[in-house]
């Protein structure tokens, strides 16, 4: 039995050998696609460039996995062993198990699907926790987005209000102009009599200064006549 097994894991490894290239210890240094993504701890960058100008793309705590070795991550199989060619007498070479053996191994894979079964529900709850995550983000940012948008309308009534008054004042100030107007137009007949009368008064003035300045003349002219009848005339040489 065990040489049966050990049979078909050297014809697996094989197998495995042929599906790899010969390289089923390495991992391809090259890929055919536009971008590899290494581990994330194979360099500090997120994003690189390979000298075969391919971008390297880092991405924290995802597993490092590429088209070539996805064969590496398989269990290892090869039907070459399986070969029957005479289905009434079958090889004793066939990779056999006893029920125990068969027991024990379908109990660790059973254990096995329903531990990565577990890690799945654990990585579903990850991914709505992250879901609620982003949406509580969003509806925090709504929240602010709100608040913006009422201090916004609080300043626009503000400046409503500001506008308001200013409109008022200019309607208080257009109502004085208005009575300004009105008042200097009432005036106006007014100013032109005072200035009329004013400028008569000024005549007036004059022409009694300038009859002053007359009688004061025809005075004088009266009074020096009235002494030259009383002085000697004069005698000539």
């Amino acid at each position: 039995m065990a040489k049966s097994l050990s049979n078909a894991s050297k014809s697996a490894s094989r197998s495995v050998s042929r599906l790899t290239g010969g390289k089923s210890n390495s991992t391809p240094t090259r890929s055919t696609s536009s971008s590899s993504i290494t581990p994330a701890n194979a360099s500090n960058n997120a994003v690189s460039v390979n000298p075969d100008r391919r971008v390297a793309v880092v991405v924290p705590g995802l597993y490092a996995m590429n088209e070539a070795s996805i064969p590496q991550m398989m269990p290892q199989f090869d039907p070459a062993p399986y070969q029957v060619t005479d289905p009434l007498n079958p090889p004793e070479t066939i990779p056999q198990l006893t029920v125990a053996e068969f027991e024990r191994n379908k109990n660790i894979y059973e254990g096995g699907i329903r531990a990565l079964q577990s890690t799945g529900l654990a990585m579903d709850l990850s991914r709505e926790r992250f879901t609620v995550i982003g949406k509580q983000a969003k509806a925090i940012g709504a929240g602010f987005n709100a608040l913006n948008e009422q201090e916004k309308a609080k300043g626009s009534l503000l400046d409503f209000y500001t506008q308001q008054e200013l409109t008022q004042q200019k309607g208080l100030r257009y109502q004085l102009s208005t009575h300004q107007t009105q008042t200097e137009t009432e005036a106006f007949p007014h100013a032109i009599v005072q200035l009329d009368e004013a400028l008569e008064q000024q005549r007036i003035k004059a022409e009694l200064a300038t009859a002053k300045r007359e009688e004061a003349a025809n005075s004088l002219t009266t009074f020096q006549e009235s002494l030259g009848k009383f002085l000697p005339a004069k005698r000539s040489a």
